[in-house]
């Protein structure tokens, strides 16, 4: 270990020039540093990004729930007063001859729909379902049970509701958009003998302005019990399954976060439960946090190479201040050895010939 050492790593730094020496030491207390504080900084970026999009995306998600569960209330509401009208109920159980006597009937549920549709706008359209035979159907106001109405999915759901509400969705389609339905079986005091369906249609857009300026970014979905999507930004999305397209299940909590994969993108996912099952569930992809996270690191990347770059030019120009004067003194050095030197050999040379002399007299 200590030949390696020796070898590959005292020696080559030995062996540089000075120059070389001071940029390598400058390598080792600065410019390794500024790179981990920059892998360091982007993860604590990262990190605390991701915790504070949660928290915008748990606080934003918490209101829509909250905007969407009082709309739903209201709706209920204004079902319930049709529900609970015993004259209307009379009114759609009442046998009728051939006389105008049923014009009371479409006086009084005309104005209770035209009241309902006054004081709700959201409600594109308002009709009750009848299948009393005596009863004439305008198919406006009221309309009649036909075959095709039994095999609907609105038909079927109604009459396993006993009475309560059901919510159904219609994807957009080339001859309208997308559509909300809120329908409620009428079987007020007669569980065994409904005499009715009352039917809301509300545009899907009306639910989806809930949460329509909470996207920023985000992909919001509402979905029921069964996780089917009810309302979205993309409309063609509607009636599919949310655990389907994220591969994998939402847990049972009512509230939480997840990590998901949604359109082949890696994404923080946070969601929340009303009170009737449906959940509001909110996605964010995790590249528009790494890239607000690069953003920052880049700018902290180019600040820091700036400064290195001057620095690096204050150690080339010290090191050649250095360097100059390091090789001025060992010019003069060399200068002095050689003078010594040649003084020596004159000395040398002068008591040679003195002994040289000396020693001629002598004989």
């Amino acid at each position: 270990m200590r030949q390696f050492y020796r070898r590959f790593m005292y020696m080559p730094f030995v062996n540089l020039s000075f120059r070389s020496k001071l940029f390598m030491v400058f390598v080792l207390v600065t410019i390794i540093p500024m790179m981990l504080l920059v892998y360091f900084s982007y993860e604590l970026t990262k990190t605390k990004l991701t915790e504070q999009i949660y928290i915008n995306m748990t606080n934003s998600t918490a209101q829509i729930t909250k905007n969407l569960e009082n709309k739903l209330d209201s709706y209920e509401h204004i079902s319930a007063s049709i529900y609970l009208d015993n004259r209307l109920a009379n009114y759609l159980t009442n046998e009728y001859q051939d006389d105008p006597s049923y014009l009371d009937v479409y006086n009084y549920i005309g104005n209770r729909i035209d009241t309902v549709m006054a004081a709700y706008p959201d409600f594109d359209s308002a009709f009750i379902y009848s299948d009393n035979p005596s009863l004439p159907k305008d198919n406006y106001y009221i309309r009649p049970i036909t075959p095709e109405v039994q095999d609907t999915e609105l038909f079927h759901k109604l009459q396993q509701s006993y009475g309560n509400i059901i919510h159904l969705s219609t994807p957009q389609t080339e001859n309208g958009p997308a559509m909300f339905t809120l329908a409620r079986l009428l079987n007020n005091n007669s569980n065994q003998y409904p005499y009715g369906m009352l039917v809301f249609q509300i545009s899907e857009s009306v639910i989806y302005s809930l949460m329509e300026k909470e996207a920023g970014g985000k992909d919001i979905f509402i979905i029921n019990d069964k996780g089917m999507i009810l309302s979205s930004a993309d409309k063609q999305l509607i009636n599919t399954s949310l655990p389907e397209l994220l591969h994998q299940n939402l847990d049972e909590t009512p509230s939480g976060r997840f990590d998901t994969t949604y359109q082949g993108v890696k994404a923080l996912a946070v969601y929340n439960t009303l009170k009737n099952g449906w959940r509001t569930v909110s996605i964010f992809p995790y590249d528009s946090i790494i890239k607000d996270a690069k953003s920052l690191s880049q700018l902290i990347i180019k600040i820091s190479l700036g400064f290195i770059g001057v620095a690096l030019l204050l150690i080339y120009i010290t090191a050649s201040l250095f360097s100059n004067r390091i090789r001025t003194l060992i010019r003069m050095i060399r200068r002095i050895e050689r003078g010594i030197s040649t003084l020596l050999m004159r000395s040398k040379w002068a008591v040679m010939r003195s002994d040289s002399f000396t020693l001629h007299s002598n004989r």
